[in-house]
């Protein structure tokens, strides 16, 4: 049922009413006096009491627009116009354009334009104020300042990952304030294809999606916050492109994805940042990180990134060249290029160091891997297919955030396993909550067999830069006869690996749980020596040379996130002697043997090697993992989960091209503010 009452809002603002109980249109008193209005004028005062043809009870029992379809609301939108138009055009000349705000008693509105169109009465285009009543007209006819409002509060819902269900709650609390939920829908939809998003068929299930390679390029160099980048670029005439990719378990069991990145720098790269708003994926399937995979899903994107760097760009009308540069984690980097992996016998992605010399530091330079060996020597020296990517050897670079993470956390291991050892553990996680760093030891039930597991808490990144910075070891450990026998408990599933080896037993359907338990059978105690494992045993544990030890490593990082050296190769060659001095052979990463023989050359080359890092990749990631549990239908319904994270990329670029995000206010104290706007709305409508 209609409510009794029926607004005519004009486009100067002035609120008048139609009072349905004696059908006659009367101002507003508390609206005509509003000092935020003008005054109605003597115009408007000629449209008191005038009597309007609703007299038909047809038109007071409408359905509500909610309940009808959209050739409903059509020809209620006819029908309300043969009754209501012929009153309006009797409405003085001075009055151009009206809007009718029809009530129901539910608490929607229903809105109707006098004269149809977007055009007032003397047929000259017109739009509206950008008030939030006018929020609350058709999608069509909605002006540019509401279009506006309305682009900007779908940002917000994007970038809160707000239900559409939850935020047609609250406008049905907050009609005035906020645009109806359908009116989200059409806005998102025509967002969603700001880029051309294409299928890839070959992924899993057809769940794979891709964007144009060049397209995204020239998005992402419009964007207003990258002016100073773009200015670089036009100066120098050349645009890096750092490609990235990276796979994740989406759900526990059933479902993986795989992306591919873009960033770019310029040759000053120190005019961008590694959020993961500067990482912008090109492509997005469902599968796994593997070649097969890779060579099906991704090809086309490899050869568009070729086929850009081979033909450059053209920007403000200035041919730009392009430049390729490559970076992800060892696992990916192996993968697009055919080698083998870190763990096998050629494991190096750079050069052909095989894996017994993996901890010989006397070999001044390996030979390096390139495109024509690769192709010389297939099927050998690690080169196990043909590569999928075309870019230049030399511009592959190691990732200085996973070799912090895996040498870092190969340091914090060892000294783990020497607090078990000396049964200190209490003390270390008494220093871990000194320096401000959760941390704990719990056991839990091992697979496949009746005994426990001893495990303690994983630290990510920025926890294991304080650990390094501000862990006093001298005050956990203390200096052993022996470094080389720990428990068995201790040692970690590598170690527990090379342990059983030593006994012929095979390792590739056990558990850490049963090959602890199958060591201690075999040993007859808990306790194992590791020294056997070594070309040069040296048994005794000095903690003052642990404590160089991680210091010097917090020493070569800071020199490697800041710039170039040239003394910087032979700092880490020492360094990494005396981690085989320190601690142990086997404990030699092939990050470390990428620290000591790529990463000061690729710094040199690049001057600012962090910039290329996948702390950015990570992030997004973990971004686009979250996104799928909160912001996709997860492939009910026949949906791809993959093109609707890549729509929210593209509605993402398209609210940065046009400045669509909230530019915050200093804070203010809260007694010089006004009144909140949603104390003034509550005030104006106590029924809710």
């Amino acid at each position: 049922m209609l409510n009794k009452k029926l607004e005519v809002v004009t486009q100067r603002k002035n609120k008048l009413e139609l009072d349905l109980a004696d059908c006659r249109l009367r101002i507003s008193e508390d609206e005509a006096n509003d000092e935020e209005r003008p005054p109605l004028g003597e115009p408007l005062q000629e449209l008191d009491n005038i009597p309007l043809p609703l007299q038909n009870k047809k038109l007071r029992s409408y359905t509500p627009p909610s309940k009808l379809s959209k050739d409903g609301r059509q020809s209620l939108k006819r029908r309300l116009h043969e009754v209501i138009d012929p009153t309006l055009n009797n409405f003085p000349n001075s009055i151009k354009r009206t809007k009718l705000i029809l009530h129901y008693n539910n608490g929607e509105t229903f809105d109707l334009y006098w004269p149809k169109g977007d055009v007032d009465r003397d047929g000259k285009k017109v739009s509206w104020s950008t008030t939030s009543r006018n929020i609350h007209c058709s999608f069509d006819d909605l002006s540019t300042g509401s279009r506006t409002i309305l682009r900007k509060v779908l940002r917000v819902k994007d970038r809160s990952n707000l239900s559409d269900s939850w935020y047609h709650e609250m406008h049905m609390i907050l009609p005035e304030a906020l645009p109806p939920i359908g009116h989200i829908k059409k806005e998102r939809s025509a967002q969603n294809d700001f880029m051309q998003i294409s299928t890839i068929n070959e992924a899993r299930n057809g769940n794979g999606v891709s964007r144009n390679v060049r397209s995204v390029i020239m998005s992402v160099l419009a964007l207003p916050e990258n002016k100073k980048l773009k200015e670089n670029i036009l100066t120098s005439g050349k645009v890096i492109m750092r490609f990235s990719g990276d796979g994740r378990r989406v759900t526990k069991i059933t479902c993986s994805g795989v992306m591919g990145t873009l960033k770019l720098l310029s040759e000053n790269a120190e005019d961008i940042g590694m959020s993961p708003m500067e990482e912008h994926c090109i492509y997005l399937y469902e599968g796994d990180e593997s070649y097969d995979y890779q060579q099906k899903c991704a090809i086309n994107i490899y050869e568009q990134l070729k086929e850009v760097c081979e033909n450059g760009i053209v920007f403000d009308n200035t041919n730009v060249d392009v430049e390729w540069y490559i970076t992800a984690d060892w696992k990916f980097t192996a993968i697009i290029l055919g080698l083998s992996g870190p763990c096998s016998q050629y494991f190096c992605a750079w050069c052909e160091c095989p894996k017994e010399r993996k901890s010989d530091f006397s070999v001044l330079k390996w030979t390096p891997r390139t495109q024509e060996r690769s192709s010389l020597y297939m099927g050998s020296m690690g080169y196990k297919k043909k590569t999928l990517v075309t870019a230049d050897w030399d511009n592959v670079l190691v990732d200085v955030l996973h070799l912090f993470l895996r040498v870092m956390g190969k340091l914090l291991n060892q000294v783990v396993s020497w607090t078990v050892q000396q049964r200190v553990q209490e003390q270390l996680v008494a220093e871990m909550r000194r320096i401000g760093v959760t941390f704990r030891f719990y056991s839990v039930q091992g697979v496949g067999c009746n005994t426990s597991v001893l495990k303690w808490s994983d630290l990510d990144g920025e926890e294991l830069k304080v650990v390094l910075k501000n862990l006093d070891l001298t005050n956990v450990l203390q200096d052993m006869a022996d470094k080389s026998v720990t428990q068995i408990d201790a040692l970690r599933k590598p170690q527990l690996i090379v342990q059983l080896q030593k006994h012929s037993i095979n390792t590739d359907k056990l558990s850490v749980a049963q090959m602890k338990v199958k060591l201690k059978e075999l040993i007859g105690n808990s306790m194992v020596s590791r020294s056997e494992t070594q070309q040069t045993p040296r048994v005794r544990l000095s903690v003052a040379r642990l404590v160089k030890l991680w210091k010097e490593f917090d020493s070569i990082m800071e020199q490697i996130n800041s710039s170039s050296d040239e003394t910087l190769e032979t700092k880490c060659r020492q360094w990494a002697i005396q981690f085989r001095v320190v601690t142990f052979d086997e404990d030699v990463t092939p990050y470390i043997h990428a620290l000591v023989y790529h990463v000061p050359q690729q710094l040199i080359k690049v001057r600012h090697l962090k910039h290329f890092c996948c702390q950015g990749v990570e992030k997004k990631n973990h971004l686009q993992n979250k996104r799928y549990h909160q912001g996709t239908q997860k492939g009910g319904r026949g949906t791809l989960w993959t093109k609707q994270v890549m729509q929210y990329e593209n509605r993402d670029m398209y609210a940065r091209l046009n400045d669509y995000d909230r530019t915050k206010r200093h804070w203010l104290s809260h007694s010089n503010q006004e009144e909140p706007v949603y104390r003034q709305i509550f005030d104006e409508n106590e029924d809710l």
